[in-house]
């Protein structure tokens, strides 16, 4: 039977790549839109079932009957894979790619599993009777194949129509499968070098981008839950105060401990191997360099920043528990990992005006302290030998003294613009809620909705597909957009904008360019969509005032896919400062949105998930603003809403809106002021100048309040530079 199906599943692959090399045969720009349309008959469970065949075959079937395929040949499976991932215009979705990803690792993987190689000759003789060796001597692997996992790694991150509750589909662990596949091409030269020709392409930057997305993720969230762990151990061994809490609480407690357990490990060993993957990464000289340009330079300087804060900073702490190798945690190792990728990439580093040792110094977070501490630990520990301790040394001489220059360029640059005493003044200041209720409903009302070229900086930008004006989606959205101009809330204490997309320059030439060539408006209009996208918008939602979020512009991407309103809008949210804050447990750094009604959350029951007869992006938008951005958003992270009502929750609660506080300040109010996102450049600078007294008054209630004393400083410093911003506004 093992046979027969898997001669199935290869016919079926032989299939698959014959009806799309059919249509190469095509002439002009048709062919891989007639490719796309022979496919997208193909339901999504045949790429799926077939991966998942593969993978059962060479994991559990190959172990107890070696011989049951012997002299299938592979070949046309491993093809029809790799021109699925290179064309993810003809992949079903994300989930089918993951399941090609795990078959193919299962094949690398017997190649080096010594329980498994005594079996190697069930598939054939030769080369072949190694399932690895078959898909590193395709010809299709070594050349096509590395490159199609850089898009794949990037690409699990929007999956059109997921829905958690039926979907058991989670993009970091795919990505760490896919980090284990590229390892293996890795070692091989010449599968290696396909992927080295990307370095310094944009495909690579994003890759890089994307890897330092989950490490983000999963590092920060494996140390959180270790410190709620060290929090329960100290509670427990502090006798009297465990014994003078009830059956019911020591039981809720436990639970929770056994939770975060569960999670901390699981994540910190998903770390572990996604900094071992950017470790191996760096050791080339190309992929170093990628690391200086901007603005991933930026982005990645801030992360490692963050890291060597966990790690060496006030903090660091926190993370002691009893016994860390329980949950892989091996902090010395970590540090000593980071450490040697900063190296790497600063010995590839000239620039002395925008490459990353200066960005780091720029970054706000940066202590040099930190990289101080971490040779420290490095070289009392034996960590590494005296030759990297001593570069380590002449790092932090550098650092030393860009910082230094910054410094000096920085007080040059504000010397005389702020006045040291505004918060005193500001504290007790009266606001006439009525007249900026009744000024800023007056400018900000007829603004809510309207058209803006903002597809050059849309998320979803490789998502769009043609819209066809006849289609269900266009109906549903000329409804909705009716609906977005009449009922998107305004007003000072919160307000939502909404954006959709216009002709750029170039498409409006090129339109009129085939008008004059006698082109007709229908084909017009097919090659250019001269009409405003609308099935491409952003919007902006102010953070309702009484909440940690108040007053922030908070920007979110959104894309309407072909099969809406069956399945609910693609969401990103993008003021994330540049990819490194979470500002919420439903708000991700990598611009993930959370939410029952866009399937990303689990639903409580089927009144909360996307129904396409009564569902809206008014309704998402809404819901992200009322139930997102709430006065404390901690007890949005699952387990945590045990402590609601609590004085250890209020406890909590506080500390994590102080540290919302700073990126409010920080991202969603000076960032905003500086950097405004494309659409909304003129609303931003409306909302600010309007709220100005209010913000104010905000940041220094903020900074009043406050009684950590590292994010004291730093509320500081970005309320000072949010005076200084709002002084210059008209």
């Amino acid at each position: 039977m093992a046979r027969n199906i898997t001669i199935f599943y290869i016919s079926q692959a032989t299939l698959l790549l014959e009806a799309v090399k059919r249509e190469e045969e095509k002439e002009g720009d048709e062919v891989e839109k007639h490719q796309r349309k022979v496919l997208s008959v193909v339901p999504e469970f045949c790429v799926k079932d077939m991966a998942q065949w593969f993978t059962f075959l060479t994991t559990n079937v190959l172990r107890v009957h070696p011989n049951a395929v012997k002299g299938v040949t592979l070949t046309p499976f491993v093809d029809c894979c790799v021109m699925l991932l290179e064309r993810p215009d003809l992949m079903p979705g994300p989930i089918p790619a993951s399941k090609i990803v795990s078959a193919l690792l299962s094949f690398m993987k017997s190649g080096a599993d010594d329980e498994f190689s005594p079996h190697r000759q069930g598939w054939g003789s030769g080369v072949m009777s190694d399932l690895a060796a078959m898909v590193h001597t395709c010809p299709s692997a070594q050349t096509k194949l590395g490159p199609a996992l850089l898009r794949t790694y990037i690409s699990v991150d929007v999956v059109e129509g997921l829905d958690v509750d039926k979907d058991t589909f989670d993009k970091y662990s795919s990505r760490v499968e896919i980090s284990q596949l590229v390892k293996n091409l890795w070692s091989r030269t010449d599968c290696r070098a396909s992927i080295l020709t990307q370095c310094g392409s944009d495909l690579f930057q994003s890759f890089l981008d994307s890897i330092l997305d989950t490490l983000l993720y999963v590092l920060h969230d494996s140390l959180s839950r270790l410190a709620n762990v060290k929090k329960i151990e100290t509670l427990k061994a502090n006798e009297d105060e465990w014994q003078s809490l009830t059956a019911t609480e020591k039981a809720e407690k436990d639970r929770f401990y056994r939770s975060e357990e569960s999670v901390a490990s699981g994540f910190m060993r998903q770390a572990k191997k996604t900094l071992q993957f950017l470790d191996l990464l760096s050791q080339s000289e190309e992929v170093a360099r990628c690391f200086i340009r901007q603005p991933l330079a930026a982005r990645a300087a801030s992360t490692i920043n963050g890291f060597l804060e966990s790690l060496c900073g006030a903090k660091a702490k926190d993370f002691k528990v009893k016994n860390m190798a329980k949950y892989d945690f091996n902090p010395g190792e970590l540090l000593l990992t980071i450490i040697n990728i900063i190296l790497r990439i600063t010995d590839q580093d000239h620039s002395r005006h925008d490459g990353y040792l200066v960005s780091m110094v720029r970054d706000p977070d940066f202590e040099v302290a930190n990289v101080e501490k971490a040779q420290s630990v490095i070289s009392g520990k034996g960590l590494a030998g005296e030759d990297t301790v001593d570069q380590i040394g002449q790092l932090v001489e550098q650092l030393k003294k860009l910082a230094e220059e910054e410094k000096a360029t920085s007080a040059a640059e504000t010397s005389g613009m702020s006045d040291s005493n505004w918060m005193e003044a500001l504290v007790e200041l009266e606001i006439d809620q009525e007249q900026l209720k009744t000024d800023y409903i007056t400018v900000m009302q007829s603004r809510r909705f309207n058209a803006a070229k903002i597809q050059d900086s849309h998320s979803f930008q490789g998502n769009m597909q043609g819209l066809d004006p006849r289609s269900p989606k266009v109906k549903a959205l000329m409804k909705e957009m009716k609906q977005l101009q009449q009922s998107l809330p305004v007003g000072p204490e919160a307000s939502i904008f909404v954006r959709q997309r216009r002709l750029t320059d170039t498409e409006m030439a090129r339109g009129v360019g085939m008008l004059e060539a006698g082109s007709s408006q229908r084909q017009v209009a097919q090659a250019v969509n001269d009409e405003d996208r609308m099935d491409v918008m952003r919007a902006l939602v102010t953070g309702p005032t009484g909440t940690p979020y108040s007053l922030g512009c908070f920007c979110f991407d959104i894309y309407f896919p072909t099969s809406y309103p069956n399945v609910p809008p693609l969401v990103k949210i993008i003021t994330t400062g540049n990819g490194t804050v979470r500002f919420n447990p439903n708000l991700y750094a990598d611009g993930k949105v959370c939410l029952s009604l866009l399937g990303t959350w689990h639903a409580g029951d089927a009144s909360e998930k996307w129904n396409p007869a009564k569902s809206s992006l008014y309704q998402v938008l809404v819901s992200i603003q009322s139930m997102i951005l709430t006065p404390d958003p901690v007890f949005n992270e699952p387990g945590y809403e045990r402590l609601q009502g609590t004085d250890e929750g209020e406890v909590q609660s506080q500390q994590y809106n102080w540290k919302l506080h700073l990126h409010t300040l920080r991202h969603a109010i000076l960032g905003q002021l500086r950097n405004p996102p494309p659409g909304f450049e003129r609303i931003i600078r409306f909302h600010f100048a309007l709220q100005r007294e209010a913000i104010l008054k905000q940041c220094a209630e903020w900074v009043q309040g406050c009684r950590d004393p590292d994010l004291l400083k730093r509320l500081r410093q970005a309320a000072d530079a949010i005076f200084e911003e709002l002084m210059q506004l008209d």
